[in-house]
């Protein structure tokens, strides 16, 4: 790469960032909508259809159990306080990852020049990993934007001018890092290592001019952390206990997260480079290989590139140092301090996960971008600028210019060239529908469009989905119940039963369920709009509701829940699986945030249980008053299944604390039926 003339640099950004943008913006209606990004929007949805008054302090429950802080919900509010829509906030996301490209090449240009920017900004702007993570919601994908502010910021003080607002801006960063998830929790002691070991750069004495930019910093991260501390406080801490108990193995210290033996392994290392090089994106992407070119060894040639950097850019620092060890005030310059922070920035996290308490995934160090890119470009940098040198003995110094640049960029170029083409052929097998993507946003737009329009034909009717997961934290069409809002929505999770409202309502059929369709068959009105989603098609129906008579009821809880007929289906014998479907009618309402679990338990002559299945079926959130519930569990017999007298019970629970409901009579549990079995 030649000197570059402004414009011809401000043309190759322009093609950068409009690559950035095409990988990352374009086909956004294949990104997955599934149960972890309806939770977090709705979450957002609800804050932003009720007001400031529903705040959130918290946002989902990650995989070990932990609440996770509630800045993900604020991100994704920013663009549906906008327009209330879901490619909005696909929009957003996308936006935020092409953003940080441009962010990388104007903090970068006035550290290291031109060229560094460039490269660095390329390589950022097509790694698939990168664009990948870009595309679609969920809570870590924010954070290589945060990175790279932070990163950055930390560049432009200890190798720029050492201005106090970089490291004042750098708590806020860090805190929204954090907050996005716990596995970024690992910056703080890397944090904490670059500052001991660059202490020149900033210490000035016992003075305020010293600590003030740390306070700052400390100030506005614990700002952006007061909600969930908020939450944490009325938790009892609760998930700051997990968190320690995760980090150390230490599973005395709380019963909220599952904590694994701690074990030693180089998963980080092959993590690490599995995100800087590329690789392995055609597995978790679905992309087939035979439809990129064949020059998978360029995989490796990144990888290679990047132990090579991290080993030079450790030795640049150490050499400089000796050079100028008997100054004992002066500060490393900047190349060496950037190329060592880099370093740091990439290898501490490697060495304080080499020994883990959960199993590691890559997007758990999404943190490292942009740091080996822009590793690659100043080491790439510097090797031409060496080879390009003057010397007497060498070719003119144009000629040597054009070989060095020659020699040093074209395998990053191939690489960059080769990834931009994994990306592109992605976006064309989405469209050729050759990838598949469960619950794209296409489909659940257009879901939200017509329930939209039947809320509106039918002012008075609830909306009742049957999909998988039955409550708010599990399905993967909660969020509906924002689109629709003030319609009440209702959720079922398939396979459990359906509800015969006692006012009019709405089925959407989400997922094939003999036991409602067969219901609505006779007893709803199918509607003509319709949601085509894959092989699938999602139906609309209008029940007019009415309940059930109750005549005379088999048996009646303390709960104001009656059980008005029970049917058993199923062969009893062993190794066959029994269907229980009851019906209940709902005579009063329940206290808000309720939850309930139904137990089933099949006993034998000697009163042991032989077979047993507890659910809530119908959450209890969803129980009006003049309901009908028709329930239905399963009984799995056991290969062992002997005996002739066996009795079938059924009860309920409150959930978590399992407190039994008693029923009006006094007892915990009810005789559905006795059998003799031949």
């Amino acid at each position: 790469m030649l000197r570059l003339s402004r414009f011809a640099a401000f043309f190759a950004l322009i093609c950068i960032l409009a690559a950035a943008a095409y990988v990352r913006l374009r086909g956004l209606a294949h990104s997955p909508i599934t149960a972890d990004q309806s939770i977090l929007l709705s979450i957002a949805l609800r804050w932003v259809n009720q007001g400031q008054a529903m705040l959130p302090l918290a946002a989902n429950k990650s995989s070990a159990g932990i609440m996770n802080p509630p800045l993900i919900a604020y991100l994704l509010a920013l663009p549906l306080y906008v327009q209330r829509t879901l490619t909005a906030v696909h929009l957003f996301q996308a936006l935020l990852s092409t953003t940080a490209v441009l962010i990388l090449y104007l903090y970068t240009r006035p550290l290291f020049g031109t060229r560094v920017a460039l490269l660095a900004a390329l390589l950022f702007a097509v790694n698939p990993w990168a664009v990948y993570y870009g595309r679609f919601l969920w809570n870590p994908n924010p954070i290589p934007f945060f990175a790279t502010l932070l990163l950055l910021s930390l560049l432009s003080y200890f190798c720029g001018q050492h201005k106090p607002i970089h490291l004042v801006l750098s708590g806020l960063w860090l805190a929204a890092m954090t907050q996005l998830h716990l596995g970024s929790l690992v910056l703080i002691p890397t944090g904490i290592l670059i500052l001991l070991i660059f202490w020149r750069h900033w210490w000035q004495g016992w003075q305020w001019r010293t600590f003030a930019p740390f306070v700052g910093a400390l100030a506005l991260l614990l700002l952006l952390y007061v909600p969930f501390f908020m939450f944490e406080y009325a938790a009892g801490f609760n998930d700051v206990r997990a968190t320690f108990a995760v980090f150390t193995g230490n599973s005395n210290l709380t019963d909220a997260a599952v904590t694994n033996p701690a074990e030693t392994n180089l998963s980080s290392w092959l993590l690490t480079q599995e995100l800087a090089s590329g690789s392995h994106i055609f597995a978790a992407t679905g992309l087939s290989r035979e439809a990129v070119w064949p020059l998978y060894g360029l995989f490796d040639m990144a990888q290679i590139l990047l132990a090579l950097a991290l080993i030079t850019a450790v030795t640049i620092p150490i050499i400089a140092y000796n050079r100028q060890k008997r100054s004992i005030n002066a500060l490393l310059p900047p190349l060496p301090t950037a190329l060592l922070i880099l370093a740091i920035w990439i290898i501490a996290p490697v060495l304080l996960y080499l020994r883990h308490t959960v199993y590691l995934q890559n997007y758990y160090f999404l943190f490292l971008f942009p740091a080996p890119f822009l590793l690659l470009a100043l080491l790439a940098d510097q090797l031409i600028n060496f080879l390009a040198a003057d010397h007497p003995k060498l070719p003119p110094a144009q000629w040597r210019t054009a070989s060095a640049n020659l020699l040093v960029l074209t395998p990053l170029l191939l690489l960059a060239a080769w990834q931009f083409q994994i990306d592109h052929m992605r976006l064309v097998q989405l469209d050729a529908g050759e990838i598949g993507v469960e619950r794209p946003l296409s489909e659940i737009n257009q879901a939200i469009h017509i329930s939209q329009e039947y809320a509106a034909q039918f002012p008075d009717c609830d909306f009742i989905i049957v999909d998988e997961g039955g409550t708010p934290e599990s399905s993967k069409l909660g969020l509906l119940e924002h689109f629709v809002y003030p319609t009440p929505v209702r959720l079922i999770d398939v396979g459990r039963g359906y509800i015969i409202p006692q006012q009019c309502a709405i089925y959407l059929i989400a997922r094939a369920d003999e036991l409602v369709t067969s219901w609505l068959a006779s007893s709803g009105e199918l509607l003509p709009q319709q949601v085509r989603a894959g092989d699938e098609t999602w139906q609309f129906y209008d029940v007019e509701g009415g309940g059930t008579a109750v005549n005379t009821p088999l048996a009646s809880w303390q709960n104001g829940l009656t059980l008005i007929d029970a049917q058993q289906t199923g062969i009893l014998a062993a190794n066959e699986r029994l269907t229980l479907t009851y019906t209940w009618q709902v005579t009063q309402p329940q206290p808000p945030g309720t939850q309930y679990h139904f137990f089933n338990h099949f006993v034998n002559e000697q009163g042991e249980i032989v077979a047993q299945e507890d659910a809530p079926a119908i959450a209890a959130i969803y129980w009006q008053p003049g309901d009908t519930l028709v329930t239905q569990f399963h009984l799995q017999l056991p290969p062992e299944f002997t005996g002739k007298k066996h009795s079938l019970f059924i009860g309920l629970y409150t959930w978590p604390d399992l407190q039994r409901i008693p029923l009006r009579n006094g007892d915990t549990t009810y005789m559905v039926q006795t059998v003799n079995i031949p």
